[in-house]
């Protein structure tokens, strides 16, 4: 028996790493703010993410939209079909869920279009430096309601080398609406329920898998033990 548990503790340690692909959103006033983590290998050469928002929200083409630099337009998607670009002018294409024209006007239902490419063209992929994470982009959003993310598989989804275990996040995300600090449950109360969470993400900061900017009270995009004193003073109360 010794030499069994031996021998598979030798083969758990000699495996490789799993690889891994996070997508991730959180709210932001009007914005979604959607991140990236990549690890283990995995090289993120092309996405599609499909954000779903609700009735009555559109795409605010009045507010610039950033985009992670690393990424770049699909050069083939966007000149054949001449995709909108992201306000800004920094030629990301945002298009129209589900058609292969481009986003031509407000719509409630849109897929962000990124590829990856060096200086000549070529796909160089994100995270073949490494593990790697970050901002991926902010869309702003006109209206109130739920923003939900998702692969848009119509264009491919996300695409790459050694992709393990790929995970978006699919919850909706409430935008436009004012932000309870330290309700990380959603249930307009700061309570014990919401301790849970604030370990959770506890030490993490935006861009990372399981970061949660609810209870980021110091507004330094990350949530440690200078968050403690803020969520101490709302706890116990109800959302505004």
């Amino acid at each position: 028996m010794k030499k069994i548990l031996a021998s598979l503790l030798v083969l758990a340690l000699c495996a490789p790493a799993m690889a891994d692909v996070a997508i991730t959103a959180v709210a932001n006033g009007s914005a979604v703010e959607i991140s990236i983590a990549v690890s283990g290998g995995a090289v993120v050469r092309g996405l599609a993410l499909t954000l779903d928002a609700g009735a009555g929200m559109t795409v605010d083409p009045s507010s610039a939209s950033a985009v992670n630099a690393d990424f770049n337009a699909y050069i083939d998607y966007y000149q054949a079909n001449g995709v909108t670009e992201l306000p800004g002018g920094s030629a990301h294409p945002l298009a129209t869920v589900g058609a292969p024209g481009p986003l031509t006007g407000a719509v409630e239902d849109a897929v962000l279009c990124l590829g990856v490419l060096d200086q000549t063209g070529a796909q160089k992929g994100y995270g073949s430096d490494g593990d790697a994470s970050g901002p991926l982009a902010t869309i702003a959003y006109t209206g109130s309601g739920d923003v939900c993310l998702s692969e848009d598989m119509f264009r491919g989804g996300i695409v790459g080398d050694n992709l393990g275990t790929v995970s978006v996040q699919v919850e909706c995300v409430t935008v436009g609406a004012a932000e309870c600090k330290g309700d990380g449950n959603g249930d307009g109360a700061i309570n014990g329920a919401d301790v849970p969470g604030l370990i959770a993400t506890f030490n993490l900061i935006l861009g990372q898998p399981g970061y949660d900017g609810v209870y980021d009270f110091n507004g330094d995009d990350a949530v440690n033990g200078a968050d403690i004193p803020g969520f101490i003073a709302v706890f116990n109360t109800l959302c505004p």
